[in-house]
């Protein structure tokens, strides 16, 4: 008999064939009890996040306001949720005083302008990791 879990959730490969919450992949800890949840990739697909842990997560989870990586890397380096001195709601304030919208921090372009990296402050630090 073949088990299917949902999406959010990781089958165990070994006899147990449990079910355990994504979250829980490439945290060193062995949930599965055979250790195929510390099996991790080296990079994830185009449309996840890798989590500093390892573990891979849809991009829809990262900067979400809500930590789903076990050591909350997916909510590192995200714009403000409240909006900066001088920028509407919702945008990111740059060192230099240019507002951008959230979803040009963190993209891996310098958008703020020049001589100022703060869109990807940290950011940089992050990729070497992977």
């Amino acid at each position: 008999m073949h088990r299917f879990c949902i999406e959010i959730l990781f089958l165990c490969s070994g006899g147990s064939q449990r079910c355990i919450p994504a979250v829980w992949l490439c945290d060193n800890e062995d949930d599965c009890g055979d250790g195929s949840d510390e099996l991790c990739p080296s990079t994830c697909p185009p449309d996840q996040f890798r989590c500093s842990g390892g573990a891979c997560l849809p991009l829809e989870l990262r900067c979400n306001g809500h930590p789903d990586c076990a050591d909350q890397s997916d909510e590192d380096f995200c714009a403000p949720s409240s909006p900066e001195p001088g920028c509407p709601a919702g945008e990111f304030r740059c060192v230099n005083g240019r507002c951008l919208p959230a979803h040009k921090v963190c993209d891996g372009r310098l958008d703020c302008g020049f001589a100022d990296d703060s869109d990807e402050h940290g950011m940089f630090d992050e990729f070497l990791k992977l």
